[in-house]
């Protein structure tokens, strides 16, 4: 049985030698770094405990009447700003239920916009705001309202 002949690092190339060498220290460096990358996670983890009052809500759709008589869609990018934990734990499970009562709050704003208006925002929100502590139970949840797209 024929065995490979072993390598003589003694007579390799200088160019060799560097190839080898600079991917030894990338390799290094790799590990380097996966290393510092895990000591961050662990301390994003520390402050996990902590973390922002705000509670992003899915898009909310409704359907309005443009100018030149077509159908149009408003797009509301919103969330809840909830500053007792307890009250956010109980929204972020709610979500669902918060999103079918705003929807079902935004159709029937929409037929009252003018025709090529723009929907009343101060109307739009305090009928979110009004979901928001019907569903939930409990005031403490403020609806903020992100952004709003006519279509």
């Amino acid at each position: 049985m024929l065995t490979p002949p072993a390598k003589d690092y003694c007579n390799m190339s200088s160019r060799t030698v560097s190839r080898r060498r600079i991917g030894l220290l990338l390799v290094a460096v790799s590990l380097t770094l996966s290393g510092v990358a895990v000591a961050g996670e662990k301390k994003a983890q520390s402050h996990a405990t902590s973390p922002l009052p705000y509670l992003r809500c899915p898009s909310l759709t409704a359907n309005v009447v443009r100018a030149n008589g077509h159908m149009g869609v408003v797009t509301i990018e919103a969330g809840l700003d909830i500053p007792d934990e307890k009250l956010r734990t109980k929204a972020m499970q709610y979500l669902p239920r918060l999103r079918d009562g705003y929807n079902r709050a935004l159709a029937g704003i929409s037929p009252s916009t003018p025709r090529g208006g723009t929907p009343d925002l101060d109307r739009i929100s305090l009928a979110m705001q009004q979901v928001t502590d019907r569903i939930l139970g409990q005031p403490g949840a403020r609806f903020l309202v992100g952004s709003v797209i006519v279509n």
